[in-house]
């Protein structure tokens, strides 16, 4: 899978993703996603060690692949499109969601960045990385979160865009909101 001229243009796209995040430039961010995007996280379970089947199927899941029945099976915590991300950042606009106020500073580190050719798509790269973001609210409430993602980027005439995002956090025990962007 790894690609290593597809891993640095991967690399720049999400190191830009992640420099509009932290300068609350949310409508910069949505320009890097596509019409189409899927932006999903499911609940955070700590399992006991899974069959090769079930792998399969959450790795096909990480990637977009699944059936009602594996789509069922999660509580999800971001299951979004262009749509409703769209009416976050518009809400976030308003100084009405209160979880973010004041705006929450952020700190988005992203590693571990390995890309390759979707093999379903030719228009798509898989990037498999790894993330960290820190977040301070407050002055006095600080939360890290780790974890790993799994994105499909579309090549378009602008670029490269995000066409789908599975979150999975390190994390079962999380703090009462969670506001931010992955």
């Amino acid at each position: 899978m790894v690609d290593m001229e597809l891993t640095a243009a991967a690399t720049a796209f999400l190191n830009e993703e992640a420099a509009l995040l932290d300068d609350h430039l949310l409508d910069g961010w949505l320009g890097l996603l596509c019409n189409d995007v899927r932006y999903v996280m499911p609940s955070t379970a700590i399992m006991p060690a899974e069959a090769a089947d079930a792998r399969e199927r959450r790795n096909a899941l990480r990637w977009g692949s699944f059936g009602d029945d594996d789509r069922d099976m999660h509580f999800w915590l971001y299951d979004e499109d262009y749509s409703s991300l769209n009416m976050r950042v518009r809400r976030l606009d308003t100084g009405m969601a209160h979880a973010e106020l004041p705006e929450s500073m952020t700190n988005h580190v992203v590693s571990n960045v390995i890309a390759g050719q979707d093999p379903l798509d030719s228009e798509l790269i898989r990037v498999r990385s790894k993330f960290m973001v820190h977040v301070v609210r407050h002055e006095n409430n600080e939360n890290t979160f780790v974890g790993s993602r799994w994105d499909k980027l579309r090549r378009t005439d602008d670029g490269l865009r995000l066409a789908w995002r599975y979150i999975e956090l390190a994390h079962p025990v999380l703090p009462r909101t969670i506001s931010i962007f992955f």
